[in-house]
């Protein structure tokens, strides 16, 4: 700082009083799944009440049901849905994604 040629105020083009406030840097999600189609919330209370992965995909869910959800969605349902995540992360502090998907 003494070999700043002013005080750092001085220097900034913009200074905010942030006081009170916490202060984080912006957050990275290297690894999310940000665009599919389809929903699994209901397999979370299958899972509460014992029963196994293997029995749900059986039954038709699993990984393999937002797959086929993702695949006969259109591109604009997959674009409004994905926005909708998006945003919500930016909501949460994170400020860079790196996108998993798999095309078949």
């Amino acid at each position: 700082m003494g070999d700043l040629p002013a005080a750092p105020g001085e220097l900034a083009t913009q200074v905010y009083d942030v006081s009170g406030c916490c202060i984080t840097p912006g957050l990275l999600d290297c690894h999310t799944h940000l665009v599919y189609a389809g929903n699994r919330a209901h397999e979370f209370e299958l899972r509460l009440q014992g029963v196994s992965y293997e029995e749900i995909a059986r039954q038709g869910g699993g990984i393999h049901s937002t797959v086929m959800a993702t695949r006969a969605a259109s591109e604009e349902v997959l674009l409004a849905q994905s926005l909708v995540r998006a945003k919500a992360l930016m909501a949460s502090g994170v400020t860079s994604v790196e996108i998993k998907s798999v095309m078949v």
